[in-house]
């Protein structure tokens, strides 16, 4: 067979681009760390390492959102236990209001501790997380939660309840609204018939039509004694009402209670809202302490405010149980991705991670073959036809 001098040279140039090329690709595979370094390499282990990256960056973007749900959750945790220690103070001072010792004076500096307290729990009912929106304003949180209008706080934030997704099938709540928390309180007054009267007295109180009653809500029912019967009106419209002056026993918008000991002139009222806020309870044993109603009428707002303050404390403590559990939730999860995370560092560096010792003993044998190769070339480029004449 014959070999022409371009075939020679050819078979040589090839030669020494090929392992040129080993070199600089093992040179690479040492600068990046890398032992893939295109698709082409390794396409099996190409889409396995787009696969772990994907879920590593999954998991990461997982753990960014725990780190908020867990900080939401705290600060929550954090302002529920701060308003439980305000609400204890106001129970201790309620109970000592409830001392039938104490003259107005007594009351009044009982009173303007209590509106200490009130703006103080207003405060941190409005309080503000990391990113500035309110805490307890539901999906609303540009929107101050508390505000006071006429008079009287008033919620404006909405019921939503904000979720975080942890995990791929786990989504926890990082919020609780205001008006849940704070404003759907049981009204322990609710269809209690109370008077101002210091002669007459209210026995045998029954609802037996609870949702005629509701039908009067907003507006308290109230009823007037003229000496032979009574009128009774909500917002001003009247209502019907039947009296037996042999029994004493009043009907009335589904209550039904027996009064003994009236005279012309007294005035009862019966309270519809089956529901009352915690800022609302306050103002009005505000209201109470600072002006004076009859005394059976100033302990049965007593004995009404500490029930009223008991299911303020039980919803709390409700909900400060629930975001435990789910801080115990997001903290569980927060700890499986690192595992799994951590795996699949171990797999993705097991499948494109370099052997540098193996790749410089590699470089270095490569290294060798390009200078023999080169040597060769330079040896057979000098030979020539003449060389034998």
């Amino acid at each position: 067979m014959r070999i022409s001098t371009q075939q020679i040279f050819g078979r040589s140039l090839t030669s020494m681009q090929e392992a040129n090329s080993q070199l600089q690709k093992t040179q690479m595979q040492i600068s990046t760390g890398k032992k893939i370094l295109t698709p082409a390499d390794n396409p099996y282990a190409t889409t396995r390492i787009s696969q772990v990256n994907h879920s590593l960056a999954m998991n990461s973007q997982f753990e960014r959102n725990i780190d908020l749900a867990q900080n939401r959750l705290e600060q929550q945790d954090s302002l529920l236990d701060g308003i439980s220690n305000i609400l204890l103070r106001v129970r201790q001072l309620t109970t000592q209001a409830g001392n039938g010792t104490l003259n107005h004076e007594d009351k009044q500096f009982i009173a303007d501790e209590l509106r200490q307290r009130l703006d103080q729990l207003a405060g941190m009912m409005n309080s503000k997380d990391a990113g500035g929106e309110y805490v307890f304003s539901g999906f609303r949180g540009d929107q101050i939660p508390f505000v006071k209008e006429q008079g009287s706080y008033v919620y404006l934030g909405d019921e939503g309840q904000r979720y975080v997704q942890v995990d791929m099938q786990v989504n926890v709540a990082v919020s609780e609204n205001g008006k849940a928390l704070f404003m759907d309180i049981a009204n322990a007054s609710y269809g209690k018939v109370q008077t101002t009267s210091t002669s007459a007295s209210i026995t045998a109180q029954s609802l037996v039509d609870e949702a005629a009653l509701k039908a009067l809500y907003p507006h308290d029912l109230e009823l007037s004694f003229d000496g032979t019967g009574f009128q009774a009106t909500a917002n001003g419209v009247p209502v019907p009402v039947a009296y037996d002056d042999t029994t004493g026993v009043v009907t009335v918008a589904g209550m039904e209670f027996t009064v003994e000991g009236m005279e012309a002139g007294d005035e009862f009222v019966v309270e519809t809202r089956p529901k009352q806020g915690i800022l609302n309870t306050l103002e009005r044993l505000i209201d109470g302490l600072e002006n004076e109603r009859g005394q059976a009428n100033y302990f049965n707002m007593i004995d009404a405010t500490l029930d009223n303050l008991t299911n303020a404390e039980t919803t709390i403590l409700s909900a400060r149980s629930r975001i435990g559990a789910r801080l115990n939730t997001v903290e569980s999860t927060k700890e499986m991705l690192g595992d799994v995370s951590l795996l699949n560092k171990e797999v993705l560096s097991e499948m494109q991670d370099l052997d540098y010792a193996e790749a410089i003993s590699q470089l270095s044998m490569q290294s060798f073959v390009l200078t023999a190769a080169q040597q060769t070339y330079a040896q057979v480029s000098r030979l020539s036809l003449f060389d034998y004449l």
